[in-house]
Order: C-alpha cells, then sequence, then structure tokens
C-alpha cells in the first residue's frame, strides 16, 4: 500500500464504504522545515494528507505516531461514541429485540 500512496490515480479510484466511517491520522509527527514532511501534520509515516485524500471531512486526527493511533485514547473514545450513535439510531431507545 505505502507504494501505492503516491499513485494519484489508483488513490482517487478508493472509494468509502457506504457505511459510517472514520479516518484517524495520526499528527504526533515531527514537524521542521528541514525533516521530509517539513510544517505538514504527519503520524511519521504519513502526512494527513497523504492518509485523507479527498475524505478529509471525515478525518479525525489523533495526537499519536503511525503505530499508535488506533491503541490511542481519542480513537477509543470517538469509536465507544459512534458505535452509541449507531445504536441509538438502530434500536430507538437503547433496547434491543431479538425477532
Amino acid at each position: 500500500m505505502g507504494q501505492l500512496l503516491s499513485d494519484g490515480p489508483f488513490m482517487l479510484q478508493l472509494p468509502l464504504p457506504p457505511v459510517p466511517t472514520r479516518i484517524y491520522a495520526g499528527v504526533g509527527g515531527p514537524r521542521a522545515s528541514w525533516l521530509p514532511f517539513g510544517t505538514e501534520a504527519n503520524d511519521g509515516i504519513l502526512s494527513v494528507s497523504e492518509a485523507t485524500g479527498r475524505y478529509k471531512a471525515r478525518t479525525v486526527e489523533v495526537p499519536s505516531l503511525h503505530t499508535f493511533i488506533m491503541n490511542s485514547r481519542p480513537v477509543c473514545d470517538d469509536m465507544i461514541r459512534l458505535l452509541a450513535t449507531l445504536e441509538q439510531t438502530t434500536h430507538p431507545g437503547g433496547t434491543h429485540h431479538q425477532e
């Protein structure tokens, strides 16, 4: 996948799933004009723009390095909130009915 990140046409043809989706992008990488990402937000491996492409609106920026994004507290908290929202939408009143 790393090699395909630089293939603009490939990345543009990737659709997001037709279900609620989030892109978690790390912003814990170093920033300085002399570093590979310059001052652009990054996770040490990918810049936020590389990770999000044209889906910036569905992005949650996390103060983590690449390897630790999915283990970070902000991501876990966001997933719990999203799942609770989906559950309320699917089962109004918070009750589960078995058929």
